[in-house]
């Protein structure tokens, strides 16, 4: 039995060697280079952040990564392709570089502020109707805000429709003649 012993205790030892050399790579320790996916973004908005991440399909310490995006108020964000107009939301093409990433996305823009308006309104005087031809009241027209006004101060706000004077249909006749016929004249057509 002791010549069985001494068989037996090297094959496991040499079991033993032979295990730990595949473990440990012969005295080398073996390392994983993660193989991340692309990133995964979730994009912010104006008043919320966002976050993008990505992973690498091995169970190892570190394979998942995750980057918080400001919110796109962030000074930090350059912003190109901004279709945005006064008043009117639009797209931009924001990109941002955290910790070495960069990271571009398209997002929503906001619009614009309108700026305030200061009113330059043209004055249109009053023209009396005749009987076949439309007048119109004294207005004020904007053509910075398309309105029309009754006042100069543009603070009361009328239609275009509220500024014509219908034709009367009222002819204002006088009889006229010559040496050959008798006929009737309106003063006011044409």
């Amino acid at each position: 039995m002791t010549k069985f012993k001494k068989i037996l205790s090297i094959v496991v030892a040499s079991f033993a060697a032979m295990c730990l050399a595949a473990f440990f790579g012969c005295g080398e320790k073996q390392t994983h280079k993660h193989s991340f996916s692309d990133w995964e973004l979730h994009k912010p908005t104006l008043i919320a952040e966002g976050f993008a991440s990505r992973s690498c399909n091995c169970n190892e310490n570190g394979n998942y990564q995750s980057v918080v995006l400001p919110n796109l108020t962030d000074a930090r964000y350059t912003v190109t392709n901004d279709t945005a107009t006064v008043g009117i939301n639009g797209t931009g093409n924001y990109t941002i570089t955290i910790d070495g990433e960069t990271f571009t996305f398209i997002a929503e823009t906001p619009a614009l502020p309108l700026p305030p308006h200061t009113h330059s309104a043209q004055a249109t005087a009053a023209k009396a109707a005749t009987c076949d031809k439309a007048g119109n009241i004294a207005y004020y027209y904007c053509a910075g805000c398309n309105k029309y006004y009754s006042d100069a101060a543009c603070s009361i706000e009328i239609t275009q429709a509220q500024t014509i004077i219908p034709a009367t249909g009222v002819h204002s006749l006088s009889y006229n003649h010559d040496d050959n016929q008798h006929w009737q004249e309106c003063a006011n057509c044409d």
